[in-house]
């Protein structure tokens, strides 16, 4: 692999913004050229390929999931993974050709711990590569998005391989 990080002495990496021009880690489209949630991976002791730590994605459900899925299965251990926390940004449900498209947000800020979120699944709004998880950290924004827009809330424990489709 390119570049190997340790992240040792139990410090925990802060989530960092997604520059103009890095790709997603496992479709390789530009991660800020398109529209939906979008996260990172931080691993202990690998990296993605051709860069240092974080794995960067454009979409949970087709890109970050499977991605992390298939590193873990690896033996990957992951130190920290952070996704866009739609509870704590301006978010805008826009159509398109009859598609309904939530807005993306790449700044450091917008991102929160993947595993503290409530996602809102299966919903009629999509995402960078067609329909996706949406997350929360507030429940009830999760299940307000989910009354309007279709779909469920689940937590981050719920989501495998059934709820990916892989």
């Amino acid at each position: 692999l390119a570049g190997c990080t340790s992240f040792g002495g139990g410090s925990t990496p802060e989530p960092v913004a997604v520059d103009a021009g890095q790709a997603c880690d496992n479709c390789g489209m530009v991660v800020r050229k398109h529209p939906g949630p979008v996260g990172e991976v931080f691993f202990e002791e690998n990296a993605p390929e051709g860069h240092d730590n974080p794995a960067r994605f454009d979409s949970l459900k087709q890109c970050l999931f499977p991605y992390l899925l298939e590193r873990e299965a690896r033996g990957w251990s992951v130190v920290a993974q952070y996704v866009t926390d739609y509870s704590t940004v301006d978010y805008t449900v826009t159509s398109e050709g009859g598609d309904s498209f939530i807005s993306s947000h790449v700044e450091a800020d917008a991102f929160a711990p993947a595993e503290d979120l409530h996602y809102a699944v299966e919903s009629e709004v999509k995402g960078a590569m067609g329909p996706d998880f949406v997350p929360f950290s507030d429940e009830a924004d999760a299940t307000a998005f989910a009354d309007e827009y279709g779909g469920d809330v689940v937590e981050y424990g719920d989501i495998g391989e059934g709820l990916i489709g892989k």
